[in-house]
């Protein structure tokens, strides 16, 4: 630590098939050790706080890389984002965005519908709500009219559109987009 210096980083990673063992001169420590052991495949990155040394980062595994680059993950799988500070769960999908079909006669969009496909599959008229405080700027909604039901879209959302917030007719499909806090833009094949 002495030739070293106050924040001097080393980084060592066992690239072998025996354990290294990593030992602080004379009385040094490691994060509060003697000594760190690496076992093949595995890493370190210490710094010198001028009275012992801290692993930053220790013991890299890196053995699941190769399942994840197989697209080994689940559909029920996800990862932790930073969400301005905030840890949240994301989703994990290897297909794009979430597609969902939807036989009933009424549907209430919520936050977990954002950001999704959905195929509406009845012979009757279909009515989706979508009301204020459901998802967020940025998010939409892709509907398609798959059975012979009209799908409309109403609710106490602000609905902006040129035409209107209906298919037009079966196979058409809508797009809701998010624009502003409660303000969705409706673009596709509508009708009034």
């Amino acid at each position: 630590m002495a030739d070293a210096g106050d924040g001097f980083p080393v980084g060592i990673f066992n690239t072998g098939s025996a354990i290294v063992t990593i030992d602080g001169n004379a009385s040094e420590s490691i994060n509060g050790s003697p000594t760190v052991s690496l076992a093949a495949g595995l890493g370190v990155i210490i710094t010198c706080d001028g009275a012992e040394w801290i692993g930053l980062i220790y013991n890299l595994d890196f053995s699941g890389l190769a399942a994840i680059e197989g697209n080994a993950l689940a559909a029920t799988d996800g990862f932790i984002v930073d969400d301005a500070g905030v840890p949240k769960r994301m989703e994990y999908t290897d297909a794009g965005i979430r597609i969902q079909t939807i036989t009933d006669t009424t549907d209430t969009l919520a936050t977990a519908d954002m950001n999704t496909f959905i195929r509406y599959n009845n012979a009757s008229a279909i009515a989706v709500t979508l009301d204020t405080g459901t998802g967020k700027v940025g998010n939409f909604v892709i509907i398609k009219q798959d059975g012979a039901g009209q799908v409309t879209v109403s609710g106490t959302a602000t609905l902006e559109t040129a035409i209107g917030s209906k298919t037009r007719k079966q196979k058409s499909v809508i797009i809701l987009f998010q624009d502003e806090a409660d303000v969705w833009s409706v673009y596709g094949d509508t009708a009034a």
